[in-house]
């Protein structure tokens, strides 16, 4: 039984020393790339196909993750959730514990500048949210640009 799947199709020098990947993920894609110090997996099952991973990041710290064409940038904390198409630009402040929540769903054309975050379930598409903007929970928001946020 395998318990981390990683296709023949990723470049192993792109998965850096120092990164965790639990069981239960699955990697694909030449694209894909893990820095060091990032945790995939760490409270659920996670796919990553061609994208991203930025150090220190930790991909489903709430329960599985799917991202597909993802840039997951530095010290980033995804919850439980999918993102297809979406930037994350990462943390530069601990502000907020996570960068996004349970159930979350970022699709094509979504930004999180620095320091932006959602609570649980919550849906973006064609959406940019500024560096501190938080969104709150069962927020559903598309061609959105949200400034002006505190964290």
């Amino acid at each position: 039984m395998n318990l981390v799947h990683i296709s023949r199709d990723v470049k192993l020098e792109n998965i850096a020393a120092g990164c965790t990947i639990y069981p239960f993920v699955r990697i694909s894609g030449p694209k894909t790339k893990i820095l060091t110090g990032a945790s995939i997996g760490i409270s659920g099952p996670a796919v990553l196909e061609n994208s991203f991973i930025g150090e220190n990041a930790v991909i489903g710290k709430l329960g599985q993750v799917t991202l597909v064409d993802t840039v997951v940038g530095p010290k980033s904390v995804l919850g439980s959730g999918v993102a297809e198409h979406a930037v994350f630009l990462g943390k530069e402040t601990m502000v907020n514990d996570f960068t996004t929540g349970y159930g979350f769903r970022a699709r094509k054309g979504s930004l999180y500048e620095e320091d932006a975050s959602s609570s649980q379930h919550t849906d973006t598409k064609m959406t940019i949210l500024f560096p501190w903007v938080t969104i709150g929970s069962d927020v559903n928001f598309c061609d959105v640009i949200l400034a002006g946020g505190t964290g």
